[in-house]
């Protein structure tokens, strides 16, 4: 085996590479799938200290479409708004991708309210729905970036899949929604 060494050192030198490539490969691979499994879990799970991500977005959704139709019903409601609404409800399934979607509509929601707010011929009752519903967005956005759990996870995703070799092992994936 010595001898076998001996006269084919490129050939070792290769197949020590070859191992070595592999390894960081796989080791990267199943780190990535980890994480990512990590997350997904702590998205739609909930745990003994926080409701689950899934269920605060559909919550968040619900209270932003209930304060879009009386924004809307008084012209207080943009474009903008009802492209937030329908953005999120595409992104709602799956941790990834959604960041700028809730951001969007916690947004949109505050400008329509303001909106609201100081615009005439809101009767009280309607005033009062919107309100509740915007206190409702609002807490429910604070529990989203409180989520230490989910959002650390989603960091530590986002960390690796951005970082070498697993950019290019993995590139293409899109980072996991971190509230703040």
């Amino acid at each position: 085996m010595k001898e076998f060494f001996k006269h084919n050192r490129g050939a070792a030198f290769c197949a020590l590479a070859v191992i070595i490539v592999l390894s960081v490969f796989l080791g990267t691979l199943r780190s990535v799938n980890g994480l990512e499994k990590k997350v997904g879990k702590l998205y739609s799970d909930s745990t003994s200290k926080y409701v689950s991500v899934s269920s605060d977005l559909g919550k968040l959704r619900s209270y932003a479409a209930d304060l879009f139709a009386v924004a809307d019903a008084h012209g207080c409601a943009d474009k903008g708004f009802s492209d937030a609404l329908r953005n999120l409800s595409d992104v709602i399934s799956s941790p990834f991708g959604q960041e700028n979607a809730v951001n969007d509509l916690v947004t949109a929601a505050n400008t329509a309210y303001r909106r609201l707010a100081a615009a005439d011929g809101v009767s009280d009752a309607e005033m009062t729905t919107a309100k509740l519903n915007f206190y409702d967005i609002d807490a429910t956005f604070k529990r989203l970036v409180n989520n230490s759990d989910y959002n650390k996870a989603a960091q530590k995703y986002n960390s690796a899949v951005s970082s070498f070799p697993a950019s290019i092992i993995v590139g293409g994936k899109p980072d996991a929604a971190v509230f703040n």
